[in-house]
């Protein structure tokens, strides 16, 4: 990245749990804010020596695109955390003191999914706004409960998917083993031939077809993982984050309803301590009076007064509040639809090139041992 003072180029090193540092205090401090996922740890390392270049290769860029997207961000780009985690030359995990350690110890996906801290709140404020008849007051409330509900809809389709393109993952995993297996049979059946050039020859020609087809296939699957597997997982929890950023709008509510109710409360009692204060005067007893010294009438009315002034300031902050995240959750939710867009057209594109070029491949295969069997 640049330096800070703007002179060339520094290189700085991060680890994965620093990026899941950066994310999960992304997502506490910015809770209307949709931070993208980033890409998973686990898998990407693989055992196959051949393979560990290119998952290696694949997840830095994964990595590089998670910082461009944050950066890009109005919120989040203009956020300190990012600045330090981009720029420090020396970067010490210590500084958040337990709530690193804490991050670091999670995995990526339950990173993905640990967003928000008042995601219980929401979840309170949905039971709660049947009862006080929110949806009656609040004239947005009807496009976010359609739109929390496409959002959860979009989810399940998408997980859907995901587990649809995994299983499409083993069965390309197990023809690629079958065909190696076959290329196995048909090498023992050629060294075993005892009839002659001509029949241990196709033999031989079988086997090769058969090896060079599993490969092919072995290759096609790891691209299914790279280019659409882990894409669509990207997507799973970035729909997750979607949630919750919708979630943000309904906790706002919560607070109004709660400050209403709070309002409610006083103005109630502040009725009743005028009523006792203007009733006819009665004979008092020992203890009436005893109490009066310590509860006056007149200075409770003037306390709840002070009161009733402080609640109404209230209402208007979590008025306020909600009308920002109103605005700030809808542009988030527009951002995420279009990045959205661009992420599923992106990754299809990328399957379609990759089928085609398996096709392709395959064919050539084939092909070439249809000109040796036909010899």
């Amino acid at each position: 990245g640049g330096a800070p003072g703007g002179g060339g180029k520094v290189t700085v090193r991060r680890s994965y749990p620093d990026f899941v540092w950066l994310r999960a205090t992304l997502a506490r401090e910015c809770p209307t804010s949709l931070v993208p996922s980033l890409p998973e740890k686990e898998g990407l390392g693989s055992t196959d020596p051949g393979k560990v270049p290119r998952y290696a290769d694949k997840r830095m860029a994964d990595l590089q695109r998670f910082c461009q997207r944050v950066a890009s961000h109005p919120e989040l780009g203009a956020r300190g955390e990012l600045k330090a985690f981009l720029e420090a030359r020396v970067w010490a995990m210590d500084q958040g003191g337990g709530m690193i350690a804490a991050a670091t110890q999670m995995s990526s996906a339950s990173v993905g999914r640990m967003l928000f801290t008042f995601t219980k709140d929401a979840d309170e404020a949905l039971r709660r706004m049947t009862g006080a008849g929110i949806d009656a007051t609040d004239p947005e409330h009807q496009r976010f409960a359609n739109l929390s509900l496409h959002t959860s809809r979009l989810e399940e389709h998408m997980q859907g998917a995901h587990e649809a393109v995994k299983r499409v993952v083993k069965r390309q995993e197990g023809v690629s083993g079958d065909y190696v297996e076959l290329s196995s049979r048909f090498n023992e059946l050629c060294q075993m031939s005892k009839m002659g050039d001509s029949l241990e020859e196709v033999y031989r020609s079988a086997s090769q077809a058969f090896q060079e087809a599993g490969d092919v296939a072995k290759a096609q699957a790891e691209d299914d993982e790279m280019l659409m597997r882990e894409p669509l997982r990207g997507l799973v929890l970035d729909i997750a984050a979607a949630k919750e950023v919708v979630k943000s709008r309904e906790a706002a509510l919560f607070q109004v309803v709660d400050a209403r109710e709070a309002g409610s409360r006083l103005l109630k009692e502040l009725e009743q301590a005028h009523l006792a204060m203007h009733q006819p005067a009665k004979p008092k007893t020992a203890f009436d009076l005893f109490r009066e010294t310590f509860n006056d009438p007149e200075e409770r009315v003037q306390a709840l007064q002070l009161k009733a002034k402080a609640s109404e300031l209230a209402v208007a902050d979590a008025e306020r509040q909600l009308e920002e995240a109103t605005v700030k959750t809808s542009s988030e939710m527009e951002r995420f639809h279009q990045t959205t867009v661009l992420d599923v057209r992106g990754l299809l594109r990328e399957h379609a090139k990759a089928q085609m070029d398996y096709h392709a491949r395959m064919k050539a295969v084939w092909g070439s041992a249809m000109v040796s069997l036909e010899a």
